[in-house]
């Protein structure tokens, strides 16, 4: 049997978190996606994710700042300041809106990665397919 608690040693020290596990059952319709994509500009990801709310093709898009990726692009290593967005859409709005995205991108090669949770509030995921065009 699992024990409810996680063990975390920190410096010399043992403290328990408790485990909570909401995800016994399988996610229902619709299966919630995370599309992940970066901007260079925060204007840029908000444009972006306003765009593809509006068009329910996304349901939310969470703007995470203060990301660094560092690449090679061009032959050149970067070293970027960047915003990091995480889109929360369904599996059937997945190919129009990471193709939309694609679209309104300013880079020439964005990151576009479709991400499947191992699972998720009920609620929220029922929330998401009810603001989201699957058609």
């Amino acid at each position: 049997m699992l024990s409810p608690f996680i063990l975390f040693p920190l410096v010399q020290k043992t403290f328990f978190v408790p485990f909570v596990s909401f995800c016994k059952t399988p996610l229902v319709v619709p299966e919630l996606k995370l599309l992940v994509t970066t901007f260079a500009k925060e204007e840029q990801a908000t444009g972006v994710v306003r765009t593809l709310v509006r068009e329910r093709l996304v349901a939310c898009g969470t703007l995470l700042r203060g990301a660094r990726s560092i690449y090679v692009w061009q032959d050149q290593l970067e070293d970027a300041d960047e915003i990091v967005v995480l889109f929360k859409t369904t599996a059937a709005a997945v190919p129009k809106a990471a193709e939309r995205l694609k679209e309104l991108h300013p880079y020439e090669c964005p990151e576009i990665l479709v991400l499947s949770p191992e699972c998720a509030n009920a609620a929220y995921a029922q929330w998401v397919g009810d603001n989201v065009n699957h058609g």
